[in-house]
């Protein structure tokens, strides 16, 4: 699931770009209303509820029921495990830094800090 501002990070990448194409094609990957994404990250942001700078990831697996997150982003983890974000069912996250069973693949995407904004911290 992708949409609003996690998506127009994630496109900036021209081979997750291609990628993303073919998988919405293929039924593979499903995007959220761009508009409705955007409005739940703004919300997450006045209301101060996250620790990350990371609401749009949040307001993604909020809106789109997403409960898988692969990152290195400790306060985006924190976010992602608290209940009071994404609950029912609670959120599964996987990091190269707790987990040594990542493909090669995996973890170059973790490693690659150009797939968004700032990267895979």
């Amino acid at each position: 699931m992708v949409g609003g501002r996690l998506l127009r990070e994630l496109d900036r990448n021209g081979a997750f770009r291609e990628w993303r194409r073919q998988a919405v094609l293929a039924g593979r990957i499903m995007l959220l209303n761009d508009e409705a994404v955007d409005d739940r990250a703004n919300q997450l942001e006045r209301e101060n509820t996250c620790r990350s700078d990371d609401e749009h990831v949040v307001a993604v697996a909020q809106l789109g029921g997403a409960r898988l997150l692969y990152s290195n982003d400790g306060d985006l983890q924190a976010d992602f495990g608290d209940n009071a974000l994404v609950d029912q069912p609670r959120g599964k996250v996987y990091s190269t830094r707790v987990r040594d069973n990542l493909t090669p693949v995996h973890r170059r995407l973790l490693a690659n800090r150009s797939l968004c904004g700032s990267g895979g911290r």
